[in-house]
């Protein structure tokens, strides 16, 4: 079921919501927050307000960033792909063997529902822990940022 998500302003799953959650829960329980406010703060002594500054010297940055980016969604759905990958295959096999059941909808799909539950428990703890030491590499590359826009 799809659930109206207010903070984000979209629909989002159950399962979103809890990974969203605990995501959240991982930066303010390390107390990344406070880390970041203390970063923001640097950032005016980097990039005073009252300088022109070349947000282009950050570009070769930010490039970089969004291509880590692009690996952790990738690391981090490449086992639910490959599951959904290997019982559509299976199903497909028994929808052969017995043709005069629909199995994509009657096997498929509690099948999918119960090893993908599964495959969520199984992983969380590994995405938690992945997911903080991604969040510590960002706010260690930030001040890089504001140190290459203010020219330094």
């Amino acid at each position: 079921s799809m659930q109206f998500n207010p903070t984000v302003g979209s629909r989002s799953t159950p399962v979103g919501n809890i990974a969203m959650y605990l995501a959240l829960s991982i930066f303010l329980g390390t107390n990344s927050h406070l880390v970041l406010l203390e970063i923001l703060a640097d950032s005016f002594v980097e990039v005073p307000v009252d300088t022109m500054v070349t947000p282009l010297n950050g570009a070769r940055l930010w490039v970089d960033l969004s291509q880590q980016i692009f690996m952790v969604a990738l690391k981090m759905s490449i086992p639910v792909m490959t599951l959904v990958l290997l019982i559509n295959s299976f199903v497909a096999i028994l929808s052969k063997v017995a043709q005069s059941m629909n199995m994509f909808f009657s096997v498929g799909f509690i099948m999918t529902m119960l090893i993908g539950m599964m495959l969520f428990a199984f992983v969380l703890p590994n995405i938690l822990i992945y997911n903080h030491s991604i969040i510590e590499e960002a706010l260690f590359r930030l001040p890089e940022l504001f140190k290459l826009v203010g020219g330094g």
